[in-house]
């Protein structure tokens, strides 16, 4: 699909930078996690709008003596966001979500990759197709349970970025954000709690032999309070960290992988998916599909299993203005 917009992307240079993922596991996507976003910041007066869907298709069942646990079915992420650079090397930054839950229509897809590949199915071959199940007990009591289609506003973030060091080959930025309870918690769209992140990002950039190679990083550290979701065992700072590499032999195109990675979200519990840190990596890239527009995909696996999806898709539209 990419390679028609070479054509159309004329003598346009695709940036290379971080994807925008994190983890899009039903309650991690709710948590307020940073991405690792760009290292140099937008100039003073630019703007950047951008579009992003993140499609995450969840099959772990797990469970002891105490605590049932079920992610069947998948899960939609819409992000809206807009960018201003100020000046003195400031950004500032709002984004909108839009979360829904819906039953898998990928299931048969998901099963036949993973039986391409050698992967294992995780229980999910044996179980019914079109499902949807994101529910856990504890003690013989509901904590949540999400078993009908959902839809609606997630919560808002606030972002504010300033530029530490930028120069032709390598740049820094420190970033922060607060996301604002405007999803409702009972139906699996919001978290309930004011999450704080402060985080930094950088680049490295060569270009070997008319050919340009990115390594960016970085990490950082959430905050928040207990909220609505698992409020009693939910963990009060957790820390994340992104390592990844953007390649471009043609400047319109660029391939990338990426690792990202966060401590345990919530505690008390004696299950992965719930009390454990997770890993999941991303292969994908980015396409100039214009002068100043960006098209980003990737397919994200989880490598720490039943952390993260078994799979998501993502995209991203931005254009800068």
């Amino acid at each position: 699909m990419l390679l028609p917009l070479g054509s159309q992307a004329l003598a346009a240079e695709v940036e290379l930078r971080p994807l925008r993922v994190s983890n899009q596991a039903p309650l991690a996507k709710l948590c307020g996690l940073p991405t690792l976003d760009r290292a140099r910041l937008l100039a003073d007066g630019e703007h950047e709008a951008g579009f992003s869907w993140d499609l995450s298709n969840n099959y772990t069942l797990a469970g002891n003596a105490r605590e049932q646990l079920s992610f069947d079915g998948e899960s939609h992420r819409f992000a809206i966001r807009l960018d201003r650079g100020l000046s003195d090397g400031w950004e500032i930054g709002a984004e909108l979500l839009v979360i829904a839950h819906r039953r898998g229509a990928l299931d048969g897809f998901v099963e036949g990759w993973h039986d391409f590949f050698g992967l294992p199915e995780g229980g999910r071959d044996q179980a019914a197709s079109g499902q949807l199940t994101y529910s856990y007990e504890k003690d013989s009591r509901s904590l949540f349970s999400v078993r009908d289609d959902e839809g609606g506003l997630g919560d808002l973030r606030l972002l504010l970025s300033r530029q530490l060091h930028a120069a032709a080959d390598a740049s820094l930025a420190l970033h922060a954000s607060v996301e604002l309870p405007t999803g409702d918690g009972r139906e699996l769209l919001g978290s309930g709690s004011v999450d704080v992140a402060l985080w930094v990002s950088a680049e490295h950039l060569w270009r070997p032999a008319g050919q340009r190679l990115s390594l960016h990083g970085g990490g950082g550290l959430l905050a928040s309070d207990s909220g609505e979701i698992l409020s009693s065992q939910r963990r009060p700072l957790v820390g994340t960290g992104t390592l990844g590499l953007a390649w471009s032999t043609w400047s319109w195109l660029a391939l990338q992988i990426q690792f990202d990675a966060h401590t345990s979200l919530f505690d008390g519990s004696g299950l992965r998916p719930i009390d454990g840190a997770s890993a999941q990596m991303a292969i994908g890239g980015a396409a100039a599909v214009a002068e100043r527009t960006r098209l980003e995909l990737a397919v994200v696996e989880d490598i720490v299993v039943a952390t993260a999806p078994d799979v998501s898709f993502h995209l991203l539209l931005s254009q800068r203005f």
